[in-house]
């Protein structure tokens, strides 16, 4: 009862520690700081900590009620590290330590007492403490040399402090950790040359020897030395981090290099430690390493040194050939500046040596194969090699270098052309074209063209008439070599020679024989030049036969063939053949097309022509009996398909080609030519082709699937044709299809015609005799669906007299509608036939009554209209409701439909339950609306009529259901108790609040755990608005103890809200409570962030104000200070204020002024001007005109106060110096102002100045202020960047006030 009580767990503790019952106690200090609020744990802990360093308590439990002791203090560090040492956890020890110097930003004396710690526990438990990973920590080893070198130096051990830093400069792993450390080191060295350059000379004391050199200790210039040296040592420190990280980095080792320019020595070591490096692992071209090196000493004139490093290069592994033929060739090259030739044809000829059998035994030991091995086959070194020997060498060696490369197959076709030009210079001439035969040879295409050119063009110009057979052969040869693209060119060359050397009959055949060889790419250039060169050199009878050759050839493009028809068209023309032009016009026709030939038809088109030709085509295919097998009706549909090519939009082509497909009984043919013709004729003219493609339906040897898809694309031209698709779909047996096609016909006509009644019976009868076959009718797929069809059979059948039948039809119908349309045709329909009944009732006579057996007897009375009068309005009165169902069908978790289908059984409630007993077995996730409220209104339908235990049960039940949220739930709870409340059974709705608060049962958990979804009964505990319902009744009915605990499990099952916390504290407090009542505060607004904890805080505030304001001020302020900490930037305002006014009313003016100083210091830029004012009117008030002055010089230096504000304080500042007589202040303070000063925007500023100056001031004074002012108006507008302006006024400023310029100043001022 009383867990809240500090004193009561202290002596309960101490109790536990006197029996030295360790386990009991432990568990104990655990409950009570739990239990008790984070401020009244100070009275815990130092019980907890004296339970740790007893003699009976486990190293393990001691080491961890100090890690949880931390977490409340974290100043007590080293008594958890002593702790761990005691008990030999080593590791631990180090690793916490490691863990405290890297969490603070500063180093304070513990920080460094703890690292001399650390650092004697890596000394002497070095092995234990190997797993140290400082990497697992912030900037790792580097923070921590830094902090121990810090250490030493404020100890005055610096030369340890920089051997620390040496080792962690040339040591570290990261360039992060070397910025560090190095920082570390420079600041080290400038801290040293400062303390030295400050020395004076009467701090030296007295000498033993006056006078002598010897004596003078003065070593600034060594540490300057010292301090230069680490800058320059930088880029080298620098550059080992980078190449510790990736010592393969080519470009790193380069710049190494660069840092020791001045340096061979350092900078041959770097070479050497390079290049041991390998080169498969390299970043860049580790060979540049090699060829730099060997540079350095040439430009050193060391070529010894330079010719071994090469020789040594040639040894060592390479990532590739082209590296280590990279490094031959500069060798070779150097050998070549220095005049050397012949060593530099010597290193050359051995480069491109076959490798030794030695090299090659040592290679085949190793997995890869090395460059050496490439190397005598790289196009590289040869291509070097053959350029030397040509410049240099005699033609034998320059012959056997090219010979060589041929050999070593890498020669390129450049090289093979070089040495067949070289040969032939020289007079080789055959050794020249053997030469380029051999290279030709060497290469496919494209690499061995330009060998083939230059070698048919050297051979033509020098055997084109002498050795013809040759040429030939050598023409075959680049033809059979050349791939089918390359072909052409070489084809032509061989024509113009043929022409040139040989005869015009060899020509024609080369033209010929290249028209059967080229590709279709160059097929069509290739004709045009036959046809040229055949009408020059043969005449215009080879030229017909060169076009009648190209049109008959398949490879030509489809352009390409229809341009040579029309030249030979023009041909035949030109020669008087108008038939043969003809023949060819109608063989191009089969390549033009409409759109994009226009030229073509412009030239020959005829509609007669076409007809005619076609008609005679026809007849004389039908003359070969049979019509439909004989071969030349391909031949016709061909020239009918030419025909239409032009003329496809001349309907009656369409018609004679159609009927002749259909004469051949083509049936896949003849589908897709009509599906063409209707897709290229207007919609105007489908009637012509209509009839025709029904004829095709009704085909025997057309399918039934495709009869069935032509009629109805011809529904969709005519739909008054459906009952031809009906009868088609029963004689294919497609009887589902039939019926829902019917249906679909039904539905879409307005009005109901004598062939939809057929259709209708129609369909009456399919479902009669097939209905296992039509079972799968589905109604809802169509407009209206079943309703129109129900609508249809009703009316039949009162057109043939059966009443009863149409009404049982429609009585189904509006009971199992599926759509309010639906419901609405077949209601409307079922009035319609009770309203046609009572009128035909209402008009019979009683002269038509007839003769009857037993006259004046009652029961043989045949009037029935008074029931079909009943029968129409039990119609009409069943309407809301049938409605509903409908909507309840649609929907059937729709809680408003429940809810109106109740009312409708107002007078019924039977139904009414029944009702609810149904609308309550729906899901509630489903539901559209608010479902919990059915099981209110169930329970209210019983209270109203005075069945509470039935309500009761309802309620009970509604519990136990599964709800769409807690709040429904909540719901449901709330107002069972209301319902308690209003039939004064008050202790049963506590007592229902109190089970609904309850926390919930393990069976409730187990089965909520097998669920997916966590059930609201789980949350309803934690629901605020089950509590506040709780705490209010237990306020009204229940004692105080009572209330205390239901405000208390409110907090605790955190479903309090602030106006809760107010209440249960001013609760307590009405009672005389009042520490538990701030207590209560205290932990409400722990529960809360900004700004829903700042209501709580107000209240807090103000009443242990208004009580403890002037007994307890050391608790208030901690009070201020909690809350000012707890709120963001922007509350922090009020609160300042309200502690300010707290200090002036119980405490003193200065921590009055203090609170403000660090609300100006705290609050955001917004209200830092409003805190200033404050500011300065209390401090007026309270501290004199000389505290003001000191609050304006505050604000004015703030870098917080926007522009104006600044201006504003400036002026107010002014005017107070000028009420003191201090002219000269103010006149500063005026210049210093005219840096925030707008010179349009502030006219009132410089007004106020000038004023000033006029009355305080001179002539130059007044020049000043105008010279100012006409700077403004050509500097920058304020407010962007003024510091160097502010800079020189805030100095002029403070000569005139005659104060000192900086810190430095005013103390060597004082």
């Amino acid at each position: 009862m009383l867990n809240r009580m500090p004193r009561i767990w202290q002596m309960y503790l101490a109790a536990l520690l006197e029996q030295r019952l360790v386990t009991r106690a432990r568990c104990a200090f655990d409950h009570a700081l739990r239990t008790l609020p984070v401020t009244q744990h100070h009275r815990v802990w130092p019980l907890y900590l004296r339970l740790a360093v007893l003699p009976s308590c486990p190293a393990e439990t001691s080491i961890r009620i100090y890690r949880r002791f931390l977490q409340f203090d974290p100043s007590c560090a080293d008594e958890l590290v002593e702790l761990l040492v005691s008990a030999r956890r080593l590791p631990k020890a180090a690793d916490h330590i490691v863990l405290v110097l890297n969490d603070g930003s500063d180093v304070s004396d513990n920080d460094r007492a703890l690292l001399l710690k650390l650092c004697d526990l890596l000394a002497k438990h070095a092995d234990e403490i190997a797993g140290l990973k400082m990497e697992a920590f912030p900037d790792g080893a580097g923070r921590l040399r830094a902090l121990l070198a810090e250490c030493y130096a404020c100890t005055g051990l610096n030369d340890k402090a920089r051997d620390v830093l040496e080792e962690g400069v040339t040591t570290a792993a990261t360039a992060a950790e070397f910025a560090l450390v190095f920082e570390a080191y420079a600041q080290l060295e400038q801290s040293l040359v400062t303390a030295k350059m400050e020395k004076t000379a009467d701090e030296e004391g007295d000498r033993l020897v006056t006078g002598c050199w010897l004596a003078d200790s003065d070593d600034s210039d060594m540490c300057l030395a010292r301090q230069e040296r680490l800058l320059d040592r930088r880029p080298e420190l620098l550059n080992g981090v980078l190449l510790r990280q990736n010592p393969h980095d080519v470009a790193q080792w380069h710049r190494r290099v660069k840092l020791f320019d001045k340096d061979p020595a350092r900078q041959a070591a770097t070479y050497v430690e390079a290049d041991h490096r390998s080169p498969a692992k390299a970043t860049g071209k580790p060979h540049t390493l090699w060829v730099a090196f060997a540079k350095m000493y040439k430009a050193h004139g060391c070529l010894d040194s330079a010719d071994e490093v090469f020789a040594k290069a040639m040894q060592v592994s390479h990532r590739s050939a082209d590296d280590l033929a990279t490094v031959w060739c500069e060798w070779a090259e150097m050998k070549l500046l220095h005049k050397r030739f012949d060593k530099a044809v010597s290193l050359m000829r051995q480069a491109t040596a076959e490798p030794s059998a030695e090299l090659e035994r040592r290679a085949g030991a190793e997995d890869d194969e090395p460059a050496q091995l490439k190397l005598h086959k790289f196009a590289k070194m040869w291509s070097f090699y053959v350029d030397l020997e040509e410049s240099l060498g005699t033609l034998a060696s320059t012959c056997a270098a090219y010979e060589g490369t041929m050999g070593a197959r890498a020669a390129t076709p450049q090289m093979v052309i070089n040495y067949a030009s070289f040969l032939e210079e020289h007079g080789y001439f055959e050794d020249s074209f053997a030469a380029n035969e051999t290279g030709a040879k060497l290469f496919g295409h494209p690499h061995s063209k330009p060998i083939w050119e230059t070698y048919l063009e050297r051979f033509m110009a020098r055997h084109g008439r002498s050795k013809p057979e040759r040429a030939r052969e050598l023409f075959a040869e680049a033809i059979g070599r050349a791939p089918p693209h390359g072909k052409k060119l070489l084809f032509l060359r061989h024509a113009r020679y043929e022409e040139e050397f040989g005869s015009a009959a060899r020509a024609m055949s080369v033209y010929d024989e290249a028209a059967r060889s080229v590709p279709a790419s160059d097929i069509t250039s290739i004709y045009e030049a036959y046809a040229a060169r055949a009408a020059e050199l043969c005449g215009v009878l080879k030229v017909r036969q060169v076009y009648e050759q190209a049109i008959e050839s398949s490879g030509l493009p489809r352009r390409d063939a229809l341009a040579m028809c029309l030249r030979l068209a023009a041909l035949e023309e030109a020669l008087g053949e108008a038939a043969r032009a003809r023949a060819v016009f109608v063989h191009a026709s089969g390549y033009a097309d409409l759109d994009a030939d226009e030229e073509f038809w412009t030239k020959w088109s005829s509609f007669e022509l076409w007809h005619d030709y076609l008609l005679e085509r026809t007849a004389a295919a039908r003359a070969k009996p049979p019509f439909g097998e004989h071969p030349a009706n391909e031949s016709l549909n061909r020239a009918f398909e030419r025909a239409l090519a032009m003329l496809n939009r001349m309907p009656r082509i369409w018609q004679m080609y159609l009927a002749a497909l259909l004469e051949q009984r083509l049936v896949t043919r003849a589908r897709c030519a009509f599906d063409h013709a209707l897709r290229t004729l207007p919609v105007t003219q489908h009637h012509r082709v209509w009839p025709l493609y029904l004829r095709l339906a009704v085909l025997p040897s057309c399918p039934a699937e495709t009869s069935i898809r032509i009629y109805r694309r011809f529904l969709q031209f005519d739909p008054s044709c459906a009952d031809e698709l009906v009868e088609l779909l029963v004689s294919a047996r497609r009887l589902p299809k039939a019926a829902d096609h019917i249906v679909l016909v039904l539905n879409d006509g307005s009005d109901v015609s004598d062939n939809d009644r057929a259709l209708l019976l129609k369909l009456c009868d399919l479902l009669a005799k097939h209905a296992d076959e039509i079972a799968g009718l589905k109604m809802e797929a169509f407009p209206d669906g079943a309703g129109r069809l129900r609508a249809l059979l009703a009316e039949c059948y009162a057109c043939t007299g059966l009443n009863d039948k149409a009404r049982d039809v429609l009585e189904e119908g509006v009971t199992t509608a599926a759509t309010a349309a639906e419901f609405a045709l077949v209601f409307e329909a079922y009035a319609q036939l009770e309203q046609s009944l009572v009128t035909a009732k209402m008009e019979k006579t009683a002269d038509e009554e007839g003769d009857r057996l037993v006259t004046g007897c009652w029961l043989a009375d045949s009037d029935d209209s008074d029931m079909c009068l009943a029968r129409q309005e039990r119609l009409l009165d069943r309407r809301p409701e049938l409605l509903n169902g409908v909507l309840l069908r649609q929907n059937p978790h729709d809680v408003a439909q429940w809810h109106r289908r109740v009312k409708l059984f107002d007078k019924d409630p039977a139904r009414q339950a029944a009702t609810y007993v149904e609308a309550d077995h729906r899901s509630p996730a489903k539901a559209t609306g608010k479902p919990h409220t059915l099981w209110v209104a169930f329970a209210k339908m019983y209270k109203a009529h005075g069945c509470l235990d039935s309500a009761d049960e309802v309620f009970a039940k509604a519990m136990q259901v599964s709800h769409r949220s807690a709040d429904d739930l909540a719901t449901v709870w709330c107002e069972w108790a209301e319902m308690k409340l209003l039939h004064k059974r008050f202790d049963k709705a506590v007592s229902l609040m109190r089970q609904a608060t309850a926390e919930p049962s393990a069976e409730l958990e187990r089965r909520a755990g097998a669920e997916d979804d966590e059930p609201a009964q789980l949350k309803l505990h934690k629901f605020a608005k089950m509590w506040s319902f709780y705490v209010d009744l237990e306020e009204s009915l229940g004692t105080l103890a009572s209330t205390c605990a239901a405000y208390e499990g409110t907090m605790g099952a955190r479903a309090a809200t602030p106006q809760m916390v107010i209440n249960y504290a001013s609760f307590l407090e009405e009672h005389g409570y009042f520490e538990d009542s701030f207590a209560a505060n205290e932990t409400g607004a722990k529960l809360f962030g900004h700004p829903h904890s700042k209501p709580i805080w107000e209240t807090y505030l103000e009443r242990f104000m208004a009580r403890h304001g002037r007994s307890k001020p050391e608790r208030a302020r901690e009070l201020f200070a909690e809350a000012i900490g707890r709120a963001p930037p922007h509350g922090k305002k009020l609160l300042f204020l309200r502690h300010a006014r707290y200090e002036e009313e119980f405490g003193s003016a200065a921590r009055a002024m203090s609170v403000y100083d660090e609300a100006a210091r705290s609050v955001p830029a917004s209200d830092i001007t409003s805190i200033y004012e404050a500011y300065a009117a209390r401090a007026a008030e309270l501290c004199g005109v000389l505290k003001v002055r000191q609050v304006y010089e505050q604000a004015i230096e703030s870098s917080g106060l926007p522009r104006r504000d600044a201006l504003a304080m400036c002026l107010r500042l002014a005017a107070l110096e000028e009420a003191l007589g201090e002219a000269a202040r103010a006149r500063a303070v005026f210049v210093h102002a005219s840096g925030y000063a707008d010179l349009d925007a502030d006219e009132e500023f410089w007004t106020k100045w000038s004023s000033f100056e006029v009355r305080h001031g001179d002539e130059d004074s007044f020049t000043d202020m105008l010279r100012i002012k006409h700077t403004q108006k050509h500097a920058k507008p304020p407010g962007f960047d003024a510091h160097g302006e502010l800079k020189d006024e805030k100095k002029r400023c403070a000569d005139q006030l005659g104060a000192p310029h900086s810190k430095r100043q005013r103390v060597e001022k004082n």
